[in-house]
């Protein structure tokens, strides 16, 4: 391979990759935000708690002197009409676009061609600056977002009535369990044995009868049913009235 034919476009080391990595990252969760809640929204309820909660932890940037943020004062129609503008901004024109975006912009363009910038030999608004702004918001907007669903999870939770299972864990009832009447116990009573003769009828039958049966023949009352001692078929007997 001749390396001599290869035009490099560009090379990119560690902290390059990183950059770029971090662009498409920010880039992504930023539009995802826009579009899951709208300029209207972004601008008057979340963009003022982002810049407070980014200011509160410390964050720093090149701001320019012309910067308007009122994300203190409530009730401004627009507490942070640059810093919208910016990340608008950022999302239709990407990085690369820079230049572009401020021409485009109306407000930046004016004051970045105006007295400001000709008191001050290099511009403080430049695409490494404005990058650090924009990750700050980005972060402090995804934070935000995070906890309002976190929230709102945890009420639609509490309106849902918790399934418990009873009887977990104890010891598996029999099948009589669920057959039982109202105010039963569900366990039968066993029959107890009883000794009287009176369980117990003895018929007696004809001596021309015996060959077909060895001896008397018992029958159940409560069954109605004879049994020979012999274990023959049974037979129905019909009492004698």
């Amino acid at each position: 391979r001749d390396d001599s034919e290869i035009d490099v476009a560009a090379v990119f080391d560690k902290k390059s990759c990183r950059t770029v990595f971090v662009q498409v990252a920010q880039q992504t969760r930023l539009r995802s935000l826009f579009v899951k809640n709208g300029l209207d929204k972004i601008a008057h309820e979340r963009m003022p708690h982002a810049v407070t909660l980014s200011e509160s932890s410390g964050d720093e940037w090149d701001r320019p002197s012309w910067w308007i943020c009122n994300a203190d004062k409530i009730g401004t129609p627009m507490p942070c009409p640059d810093d919208m503008d910016l990340l608008s901004g950022i999302l239709d024109y990407g990085y690369s676009g820079f230049d572009e975006m401020i021409r485009q912009t109306e407000t930046f363009f004016l004051r970045c061609q105006g007295k400001e910038r000709k008191k001050q030999s290099k511009s403080l608004f430049t695409r490494a600056s404005v990058q650090q702004r924009v990750n700050h918001l980005t972060r402090e907007l995804h934070e935000l977002e995070d906890s309002i669903d976190v929230h709102r999870l945890m009420n639609d939770r509490k309106g849902v009535a918790p399934t418990t299972k009873k009887d977990s864990g104890s010891v598996q009832k029999g099948i009589n369990a669920f057959f039982v009447a109202k105010g039963g116990t569900g366990i039968p009573e066993s029959p107890t044995p009883s000794n009287d003769d009176d369980d117990v009828e003895v018929i007696e039958i004809d001596d021309e009868d015996v060959e077909s049966s060895n001896g008397g023949v018992k029958r159940s009352r409560a069954e109605g049913t004879v049994f020979d001692d012999v274990g023959s078929a049974e037979k129905k007997l019909k009492a004698d009235g």
